[in-house]
């Protein structure tokens, strides 16, 4: 109710009765506000802002810096 983030399907897996698995990807909502600033407004679902926070303290680098996270870090697809 009021999620204002991104629910997609991932896959597809059929079962022999003839049902599927469905595997879906979600995504939070985040807006840059300058160089090194975002604003994340919508975490994904199932993901706590302490647990989120704490990820996002290991891409900490510097003085604020924040290293370029690739496709592989998003954590909406990794399982829980």
């Amino acid at each position: 109710r009021g999620y204002t983030g991104e629910i997609s399907i991932k896959s597809v897996s059929p079962l022999p009765n003839g049902s599927n698995i469905i595997t879906y990807t979600l995504t939070g909502t985040v807006e840059v506000i300058d160089e090194i600033s975002i604003m994340i407004t919508e975490l994904p679902v199932g993901k706590w802002t302490t647990d989120y926070k704490q990820l996002l303290e290991t891409m900490l680098i510097g003085n604020n810096a924040v290293k370029a996270a690739d496709k592989s870090d998003n954590p909406s697809d990794k399982p829980d």
